[in-house]
């Protein structure tokens, strides 16, 4: 083989590389776009959770930002017990993490291990995500002195 021929084909493996990285940082991009267009359509959600949850007297606060939403509701002891939506680190795909003060004092952060983006993410998974939230958020209240 000629260096002419080695060099072409080396030429094509660099080509082929920078055409990947593109393609990944489009994609990364697209991601971020639809996390945010996510963000909007949930945030109303969570605050007609809050609000519902406030007249029960639970202390809850709701941060957003263009990339993620954090519902997080406070134990009388002072511990936690959370949700968060947002974009995960790479690929800026949708991701649930879930964030509580465990019995020890411990704060815990955890995801179901799933990202989502448009061909398999439904408003209807943060909904369900929440609510279990909530629904453990009420269950281990007793450990914690109470809502």
């Amino acid at each position: 083989m000629s260096n002419t021929n080695f060099f072409k084909k080396i030429d094509q493996q660099l080509e082929s590389i920078r055409d990947s990285k593109k393609a990944a940082e489009q994609t990364s991009k697209t991601n971020l776009d639809y996390v945010a267009e996510i963000i909007l359509r949930v945030k109303p959600l969570a605050e007609g959770y809050a609000s519902e949850l406030k007249q029960r007297k639970i202390t809850i606060d709701i941060k957003s930002s263009k990339h993620s939403i954090t519902f997080s509701m406070k134990y009388k002891d002072g511990g936690h017990h959370s949700l968060t939506l947002g974009s995960s680190l790479g690929d800026n795909r949708l991701e649930i993490t879930g964030n509580h003060t465990n019995d020890d004092g411990r704060n815990y952060s955890s995801t179901d291990g799933k990202s989502y983006d448009q061909s398999n993410w439904s408003d209807d998974i943060y909904k369900e995500k929440l609510e279990k939230c909530i629904e453990d958020f009420i269950f281990y209240a007793p450990r914690h002195g109470g809502v």
